[in-house]
């Protein structure tokens, strides 16, 4: 089985309950989030790796806030390695695909 994209319960938890907030927060991220992965995404594809780190840098706790435990630390992980020069060999490949799978979420994240 694999890990759910996202838990709507961080979230929750994290606003005390307040549903309307809930659908608020996740209506701004659907909103707001697919800008900054194209921005991820051409920083890929151009080999920047500077701001590579600095886009995942702005995604990783938005992530984190709507339950994407494993996308937040992969995030947390690009960023690094896009600040540190690591593993640029594998940079491109894994922001796609994370690009990819923080997509999905959010075509999950439009049924609240």
């Amino acid at each position: 089985m694999t890990e759910p994209l996202f838990n709507i319960d961080v979230l929750r938890k994290q606003v005390n309950g307040d549903e309307e907030f809930v659908k608020h927060l996740i209506k701004s991220y659907i909103d707001k989030t697919p800008e900054q992965l194209n921005e991820m995404k051409i920083a890929a594809n151009e080999s920047n790796w500077q701001e590579v780190s600095n886009v995942a840098h702005k995604l990783k706790s938005s992530a984190k806030l709507m339950g994407m435990e494993i996308i937040s630390n992969e995030l947390l992980k690009l960023e690094q390695d896009g600040k540190s020069m690591q593993n640029i060999d594998t940079i491109a490949a894994r922001a796609t695909a994370t690009v990819d799978i923080i997509l999905k979420a959010i075509d999950g994240l439009k049924q609240y």
